[in-house]
């Protein structure tokens, strides 16, 4: 069964925490380990990443939320919606 799927309860995540994980990864593997875990998230779900290991680029679908200590991704609720970016960098 491939990641992420509803039948193994990951295509559907409120919340990932990945951080000072990807930064071990080679550019390649740490772009599809991004989409995946991107597509893993429910409509409004939040994924955390340290700022250092994957830029925003990163996360083309996912909006960006910046709060005062700590930057977060958001996939959009609707799948045609674009998401905004929030604050400045």
């Amino acid at each position: 069964m491939a990641d992420p799927s509803s039948g193994n309860g990951t295509g559907a995540v409120d919340l990932l925490l990945c951080r000072n994980v990807l930064m071990y990864l080679t550019p390649g593997a740490r772009a599809a380990v991004a989409v995946r875990l991107a597509r893993s998230l429910a409509p409004g779900g939040w994924l955390a990443v340290a700022p250092a290991e994957v830029s925003s680029a990163g996360f083309p679908d996912l909006a960006v939320r910046q709060f005062p200590l700590a930057i977060l991704h958001q996939r959009p609720e609707s799948a045609g919606a674009r998401p905004p970016v929030t604050g400045s960098r």
